[in-house]
């Protein structure tokens, strides 16, 4: 495809030409099988042979091939060893700026939803066999707006899911010692398979000493430390029972594009034990040369310019500057920040850590900000509680 555009020239925008995927060999494209292939195939939106826009659609995600509906064009991911973006050569050259555009985006919404969907699926079996959902209880101490509605929504995604949600709002004041007993007292529950302590807790209250009081077996946000510890040991014979939502979650997005982390570099910006160590953990385990960059990292637009993969985690509004991305490389941004806006009906917007208008133009897939890893951390918690469920019903 190289070839076909040569000699163009400069002031002329390329023609994109049709590429007949049933030709094209998956090696050749730089895939190291076929069902990757296959996956990236399926992440775009379809585009007909005349290209003409028949209509437009979510991606569909999923590791059942079988379930997928074959796609007419192939997303680019110039500079990271896979193909270049090939569609048809007769739409409109805005249609395909735009398309193409839009391609890069890694819907974190709709993958969620899939995987909610899936899960409601598993749910539903469980519930006609055993007689019962799986239970999660969900404590949240203080009336911090956005610990309340980080708890609305897992609430409302277990309710979709067709789990049980078991809400314990406790007042500000409340002692470490009273929080114990309360995890103590779920710990002992039968209709409780998974227990989440909404973080951050008031300063009086030490979160260490809280997380490993909940039950190893129903610590469904993977802060235990028995699953920390697990995690770093890469045992196959005693992996963690749960790993960290964020972390998983930013996994699945990738798996479910189809990159291959196989050598790849990728950078974490942060060190939290929620995101950024074990999300490092869980890129070296797939193979990735992993660096990992916080506040004293000397150069960091350096270490980030060199990055197949990029994992923002370190909470500060579009720190990461957009021409500081290789071109071709993956983005994930963790951060949620907010910013003023006089537009914005609540006089603010959400951004992420890396600077995304400037970022997009170089990026190969890009999550934005909300819409992104915000949704999958959900979906993550979801799964981690349906597998306590299933862990429970065995034993």
């Amino acid at each position: 495809m190289g070839n076909a555009t040569r000699g163009l020239s400069s002031s002329i925008q390329p023609t994109y030409l049709y590429w007949d995927l049933s030709r094209a060999d998956h090696s050749s494209l730089g895939f190291t099988s076929s069902l990757r292939f296959q996956r990236w195939l399926s992440s775009g939106q379809r585009l007909c042979a005349t290209g003409e826009r028949r209509r437009q659609r979510r991606p569909v995600f999923g590791r059942d091939a079988s379930r997928r509906r074959p796609l007419e064009r192939l997303l680019s991911v110039q500079g990271t060893g896979f193909p270049e973006r090939s569609v048809c050569s007769s739409a409109p050259l805005t249609a395909m700026e735009r398309h193409a555009q839009d391609s890069k985006i890694l819907d974190g919404k709709a993958i969620a939803r899939q995987v909610t969907s899936e899960v409601a699926t598993r749910v539903q079996v469980l519930r006609e066999a055993h007689g019962r959902s799986p239970g999660l209880a969900v404590v949240i101490v203080g009336s911090r707006p956005d610990s309340q509605t980080y708890v609305r929504n897992k609430r409302r995604a277990c309710e979709e899911a067709g789990m049980n949600s078991h809400l314990f709002a406790l007042d500000a004041s409340t002692s470490e010692t009273e929080l114990i007993e309360l995890v103590r007292r779920l710990n002992a529950e039968d209709d409780v398979d998974g227990i989440l302590v909404q973080l951050p807790l008031p300063d009086h209250i030490r979160s260490e000493r809280v997380l490993q009081e909940i039950a190893f077996e129903k610590d469904v946000d993977g802060f235990h430390p028995l699953n920390v510890g697990r995690l770093c040991q890469k045992s196959a014979l005693y992996p963690p029972l749960a790993v960290a939502c964020t972390p998983r979650g930013c996994l699945e997005l990738l798996d479910r594009a189809g990159v291959d982390l196989d050598g790849k570099h990728a950078v974490v910006l942060g060190r939290s034990n929620v995101v950024g160590l074990p999300m490092a953990l869980l890129l070296l385990q797939r193979n990735a040369t992993v660096t990992i960059c916080h506040s004293h990292t000397a150069d960091l637009a350096d270490q980030v310019s060199r990055a197949d993969i990029l994992v923002a985690a370190i909470g500060r509004a579009h720190f990461v500057k957009g021409d500081w991305i290789k071109p071709g490389a993956v983005v994930i941004d963790v951060g949620i920040n907010s910013v003023p806006d006089t537009s914005a009906p609540r006089g603010y917007r959400l951004v992420g850590d890396v600077e995304f208008q400037v970022a997009k133009e170089r990026a190969a897939l890009i999550t934005p900000v909300p819409g992104g890893v915000g949704p999958m951390t959900i979906a993550m918690l979801l799964l981690n509680t349906l597998q306590a469920f299933e862990r429970r019903l065995k034993s």
